[in-house]
């Protein structure tokens, strides 16, 4: 009986949900954080106090590029624990929260199925539904549609690829706190490098690839053995490098943005032709504003003044849109001058932008995309515009570097004292054998 009862309830169920699925319809069950259940209009509705913070959390992110972590210990700070524990947000709620369609106005049902098992000490199966049979129904929202797509736009940018079977993008844990953590990567084998100090006195930072330590099968081999570390100075002078020769060659679009915004601003300032034609228009006007003034002072009957008169002010009206108009025009003409000290101000700021003296953790987060080390010494940086740039790293990688020589975008290293005639020999070298490939 009791099995029977069990059974009935779960078939009970199961109606339920098909009903609700078909008229898309949501309830007490569907609440998260930022709604509430409204139990007389039977409704879903925002609660402000907690929306404020779901506001401040994509803001947090978007914004001031704080990560979910730290969005966290924010959220703590404003008061904001978890309902149940207590304690403050995990990372993967707060990153479960950004990612939810339901603060952009969508709420999703039907995403999980259960199984029923009965019998003794019988558990239910619960499962997650393929998405296309996911049920969207429309609520209230409480952030936009552009801020919740910025998020997932920077959620993308910000998740890495790593070596795991089955799992080509997976969400990092660690965000990394040095300089080019989640950047560096061996050609060979894919494995990311990880930061380590060179020396004793922790003075010398380098990347070394771990793949050793990081393998999944025992027959995974890596032939990247030469190059398998790269000093962090070397990976910030070619770094710095990239990034300061593609502003450069960019400079001619620059300057002929610069070059039509000028043209076209000064354009619209010196066509004298849309004054003239208004001038021209006013004058029109005011001669038939003065002829009918005389008609209806010597109009013979009433009727024949009311009709002169109407014409007399719908040219008065005429008059003053024109005057108003032209009074414009000379006042655009008067701010051409402006036009010069904008493009002036612009190009200002452009300058302080073309030149990158000084490499920190946001300046690789802007510019960077990727850095792979390849076994036969070549390094590859790629940067998030599409740009890509190479450099030759030569054998010897204990001295400093003396001097970076960029030829075709691709760099070569000076560590010694050797002449420059003998590296561009080898460069041709390299490019040749490159060429045959």
């Amino acid at each position: 009986m009791g099995q029977q009862y069990v059974f009935h309830q779960s078939q009970v169920g199961k109606i339920a949900h098909e009903q609700k699925c078909r008229a898309k319809r949501l309830n007490a069950t569907d609440v998260r954080y930022g709604y509430y259940w409204d139990k007389e209009r039977k409704c879903m509705a925002v609660n402000e106090h907690e929306a404020e913070m779901v506001r401040k959390m994509f803001e947090w992110y978007v914004y001031n590029g704080l990560g979910v972590s730290e969005i966290a210990k924010k959220l703590a700070e404003h008061g904001v624990f978890g309902a149940r524990s207590g304690k403050m947000l995990t990372a993967n709620t707060v990153s479960a929260r950004l990612e939810d369609e339901a603060y952009k106005g969508t709420f999703y049902i039907n995403k999980k199925g259960s199984i029923l098992n009965v019998g003794m000490d019988a558990k239910k199966k619960r499962f997650d539904r393929p998405k296309e049979e996911w049920v969207a129904v429309e609520g209230p929202a409480i952030v936009s549609e552009e801020l919740f797509e910025l998020a997932q736009r920077l959620r993308e940018e910000r998740r890495h690829v790593y070596d795991k079977t089955g799992k080509a993008d997976t969400q990092a844990r660690f965000r990394g706190t040095h300089l080019f953590s989640g950047k560096v990567f061996c050609g060979d084998c894919k494995t990311q490098f990880h930061f380590r100090y060179a020396d004793r006195a922790k003075t010398t930072g380098e990347y070394k690839d771990y793949f050793s330590k990081s393998r999944k099968t025992l027959d995974a081999v890596c032939h990247n053995k030469k190059y398998n570390r790269i000093y962090e100075q070397t990976l910030i002078t070619l770094c710095r490098y990239a990034i300061n020769i593609f502003l450069k060659e960019h400079e001619a679009c620059i300057n002929n943005l610069k070059a039509v915004i000028r043209d076209s601003g000064l354009s619209l300032f010196a066509d004298d032709k849309l004054l003239k034609d208004c001038q021209m228009h006013l004058e029109k006007v005011e001669r038939e504003r003065q002829k009918n003034l005389v008609a209806w002072r010597d109009a013979p009957d009433e009727s024949m003044k009311q009709a002169y008169l109407e014409m007399y002010k719908s040219n008065d009206e005429e008059k003053k849109e024109l005057e108003k108009k032209i009074s414009g025009l000379i006042e655009r003409r008067k701010d051409a001058g402006n036009v010069e000290r904008k493009i002036d101000e612009i190009h200002r700021h452009i300058e302080d932008m073309k030149q990158i003296n000084e490499i920190d953790r946001s300046v690789v987060q802007k510019f960077i995309e990727k850095i792979i080390i390849e076994k036969n010494g070549i390094i590859t940086i790629i940067l998030k515009f599409g740009a890509a740039y190479s450099a030759i790293l030569p054998d010897n990688r204990k001295e400093e570097i003396e001097d970076v020589l960029c030829l075709d975008k691709v760099f070569i290293l000076f560590f010694d004292a050797d002449t420059i005639a003998s590296k561009l020999q080898k460069y041709w070298w390299w490019r040749r054998c490159s060429d045959r490939a």
